[in-house]
């Protein structure tokens, strides 16, 4: 299993709205077919060196990452997100 988990850092011109919209936007992604978990929130409290909201998922293997990145609504969720957000990104791999 590939565990997929990302960092995502508002842009300081992202209003509340868009921010809200960007954390529902990316809720809605774990109902994707290829998803095996998903978890998705924002920072509980005030750091100056945190991140704004976190995703911990993970999917089968590369191939069903790579069909999740594929999909029209990732895409669409995606492109919303370049406009509001920077974000870093770490895949691994779990081993049992």
């Amino acid at each position: 299993m590939l565990r997929h988990v990302i960092l995502f850092k508002f842009r300081a011109s992202a209003s509340e709205q868009q921010r809200q919209e960007a954390l529902n936007m990316v809720k809605g992604l774990g109902s994707l077919p290829q998803v095996r978990e998903w978890s998705v929130g924002l920072q509980a409290y005030h750091r100056d060196k945190a991140y704004d909201m976190a995703l911990v998922s993970s999917f089968d293997n590369v191939n069903t990452l790579e069909q999740f990145r594929a999909h029209p609504e990732h895409v669409k969720v995606r492109d919303y997100l370049s406009r509001v957000a920077d974000w870093i990104v770490v895949d691994y791999e779990l081993k049992h």
